[in-house]
């Protein structure tokens, strides 16, 4: 599994005098359009989108998930990407393994914060509103 370039998406917005131009480097997800909008519109709407403001938001990892053939979730940050598949096997990628050639828990050694991976998974899996990474 490489997420590496479909995660890599690059996201424009144009607002001249509300948005500064040039890149900015911070991690944007598609949930994040939404919360955007309304942030920029200053309106409230009656449910609490998924997502958060990308005026506000500074995300360090995302949630993605593929839910067909082989069903898996990860996080993915720019420097690792940690994956599981519902059939219970993992891959973990750290920042030496930019091409995710050699799955950490298949050559070893794991990451040792690996619980804390699984936990946030979960967490993000089950997320809701502005808490969703």
């Amino acid at each position: 599994m490489q997420t590496l370039h479909s995660v890599q998406v690059p996201f424009f917005a144009r607002w001249p005098g509300h948005i500064s131009a040039g890149t900015d480097p911070r991690i944007a997800a598609n949930i994040d359009i939404a919360p955007t909008v309304y942030d920029a519109l200053d309106y409230s709407p009656s449910y609490a989108p998924d997502g958060k403001s990308l005026f506000s938001s500074n995300r360090d990892h995302i949630l993605t998930e593929f839910r067909a053939s082989q069903p898996w979730s990860a996080l993915w940050h720019p420097d690792w990407t940690y994956v599981e598949y519902d059939v219970g096997f993992k891959e973990f990628y750290g920042p030496s393994d930019p091409w995710q050639l050699d799955n950490a828990f298949k050559v070893g050694p794991p990451p040792t914060n690996a619980s804390l991976l699984a936990e946030q998974l979960a967490a993000a899996k089950s997320c809701s509103g502005t808490s969703c990474p």
